[in-house]
């Protein structure tokens, strides 16, 4: 049973790849290029292009290994398995809320909420964009985590408030900006 726990974990923080996808078309088409052009140089350039949109990724999937690493050397990975299980879904699954934890699909991490400095949400919006909601973590190391990150609708600002005020009552020592 701890293994099917450890995967769901696993399974539900893995973080987006949203690069990787972009990155294979680049190499796809540079070797499409490569081979009907004979065009070294055209290739090389997107093969470029595409190890820049794969370094994004790479660096989010080895932080949420070492991270997952660390964890299950820890001796409280099982109480993590348990507050994972018990934890309920906010902000259209993006962001669960457990008794110790708070688990961001988005960043792929697990923020505890005794080393929680700061927490807020706000909302940006990207040019050709929809506008997006955040919840976002500035922990005690200084580190600054976007847990969550959804379409920014009125059931998505009520659910962000609902959201800080569980983190206000859970971590009492946190600045908690509603």
């Amino acid at each position: 049973m701890k293994k099917k726990s450890a995967s769901a974990v696993v399974n539900y923080l893995f973080p987006p790849v949203d690069n990787l996808w972009k990155g294979l078309i680049f190499i796809a088409s540079g070797i499409i290029i490569a081979i009907l052009e004979s065009n070294i140089w055209l290739f090389l350039l997107l093969l470029l292009l595409s190890l820049f949109d794969f370094a994004s990724d790479i660096v989010k999937i080895s932080k949420f290994l070492s991270q997952i690493r660390y964890l299950k050397s820890r001796k409280e990975f099982d109480s993590i398995l348990e507050d994972f299980e018990s934890a309920k879904d906010y902000m259209d699954g993006q962001l669960r809320i457990g008794n110790k934890y708070i688990f961001g699909k988005k960043s792929g991490s697990l923020v505890s909420y005794d080393d929680i400095k700061k927490i807020h949400h706000f909302s940006r919006k990207k040019y050709g964009y929809r506008k997006k909601r955040f919840i976002e973590v500035f922990t005690l190391e200084g580190e600054k985590i976007k847990l969550s990150k959804v379409n920014d609708t009125n059931e998505a600002i009520k659910q962000s408030e609902i959201v800080l005020g569980i983190v206000k009552e859970l971590a009492p020592k946190a600045e908690v900006s509603i």
